[in-house]
């Protein structure tokens, strides 16, 4: 399984698998459907897959660094907050990605072309509008605790479950229930804070790991 998180825009950046507007920024063979290419030949999704990779792991669920959860409405939450279009030198998204002192993410400073992608989006508007995804499956439809949980447990428990900062889910889910695991999302257990809040989303994930990794 590969990680795929999925936002979901008001500006139309719209119609993917199952949440509404939804975008799969990596793992899926996903086509940008846009009118007016820009003249770069930058697209907003070239951006998503930069959050996806280097942003999500901390920014992302109800205990998202500084407030910032960039998993569920990427364009609503960034302009006019961190993200002054066609103005990158005063985006704090930018600005941040490239600071020597303070870069985002903490680990380090973005490739060159990585900031460039953003720059470049920036300086064009950073347009949502007149994209519009599909995920190239099956069945034209993603499973929603699948996405609930690459929104929001793949960051530390990896895409395939084989855990990154925090455990394997092949070896803590055996032997719960669905209803087990959605109470630890949404009440947090040991070092792990609470991650969810609407209970069916809860049992929407519950379900999905329990069938995906349990017994």
């Amino acid at each position: 399984m590969t990680r795929s998180v999925w936002f979901q825009t008001t500006a139309a950046v719209g119609a993917s698998a199952a949440v509404g507007l939804t975008v799969g920024l990596t793992g899926c063979d996903d086509h940008l459907l846009n009118g007016n290419a820009p003249a770069s030949g930058i697209f907003l999704a070239d951006v998503l897959e930069i959050i996806d990779s280097e942003c999500i792991s901390c920014h992302a669920g109800l205990t998202a660094d500084a407030g910032l959860d960039l998993s569920t409405d990427f364009c609503a939450v960034v302009n006019g907050r961190i993200v002054v279009p066609e103005s990158p030198e005063t985006s704090l998204l930018y600005l941040r990605m490239r600071s020597p002192s303070e870069p985002m993410p903490p680990s380090g400073q973005l490739s060159a072309d990585q900031i460039n992608i953003v720059r470049t989006w920036i300086s064009e508007g950073a347009d949502c509008e007149g994209a519009s995804w599909v995920v190239d499956d099956d069945t034209g439809a993603a499973d929603p605790g699948k996405q609930l949980y690459d929104n929001y447990c793949a960051g530390c428990h990896g895409a395939d479950g084989g855990g990154v900062s925090a455990p394997a889910m092949t070896a803590i889910v055996p032997g719960l229930t669905a209803e087990e695991v959605a109470q630890i999302a949404r009440a947090g257990s040991g070092t792990m804070p609470p991650i969810l809040a609407d209970p069916d989303d809860a049992q929407t994930l519950g379900e999905w790991v329990v069938a995906e990794w349990g017994n």
